[in-house]
């Protein structure tokens, strides 16, 4: 008589197996994205000049996690002294009605504190500081005029932050802030910049009553207070 052992190892492989079998294989998925969500992705991969199609391109793909780009953005703290470092990786992903962003802070020596505190120094006229909001891992300023429009400068670390932007209908594009590049979007009357120095990640918010060149004006004037 043969005795055959059954391990709980043998037990999860079978249970696996079964598991697996159920999934149907790319050819069997019946499935097309939403005219909407194409010009999206179509947006999104002319703006970045790459060519992220592989990363959807089968419906199997598309059914298991929509859309995701992962942009490795060396432009992101370009000074002399960074070039030579590792740079922070921005990890996109794409939805529907909005995008995620997240950071890739792997193996550099990001602080988990702030502890170099930044500001805006080159505000439009008419603008006062309505509202301040200091903790340790982030800072909110917010100035308003007389018209009760606002514009929002924050300061965050980049250790395990994430953030998203609603770019329904509303694709954002890469911009030069100094010498760094950021991601600025625009929807209805709201506009956004985004960018980092390699330790902080910094967001103006306000109206779009403050043209571009004024909010680009502004990024490059956050400096070490």
């Amino acid at each position: 008589m043969t005795e055959t052992k059954y391990t709980l190892r043998d037990a999860f492989i079978e249970a696996k197996r079964i598991k697996l079998s159920g999934i149907p294989k790319d050819e069997d998925i019946d499935w097309t994205p939403s005219p909407r969500f194409e010009r999206k992705i179509n947006r999104l991969i002319k703006n970045s000049r790459k060519s992220y199609w592989p990363l959807i391109n089968t419906p199997l793909k598309k059914v298991a996690v929509a859309a995701m780009v992962i942009i490795m953005l060396f432009g992101f703290t370009m000074t002399v002294k960074a070039a030579r470092e590792a740079v922070v990786d921005y990890i996109i992903t794409v939805y529907e009605k909005y995008t995620a962003f997240s950071f890739d802070v792997r193996g550099l020596d990001v602080p988990k504190t702030i502890e170099q505190k930044y500001m805006v120094t080159a505000l439009p006229e008419g603008y006062t500081l309505s509202s301040k909001d200091e903790m340790d891992f982030r800072r909110k300023f917010i100035w308003t005029n007389e018209k009760g429009e606002d514009i929002i400068f924050k300061q965050s670390v980049l250790h395990n932050t994430s953030m998203t932007l609603d770019t329904e209908d509303a694709p954002y594009k890469y911009v030069k802030v100094g010498q760094y590049t950021a991601i600025y979007s625009t929807k209805r009357n709201m506009q956004t910049v985004i960018w980092d120095n390699g330790k902080y990640l910094f967001i103006i918010d306000c109206t779009t009553s403050v043209s571009y060149e004024d909010v680009i004006r502004m990024a490059e004037s956050v400096a070490e207070e």
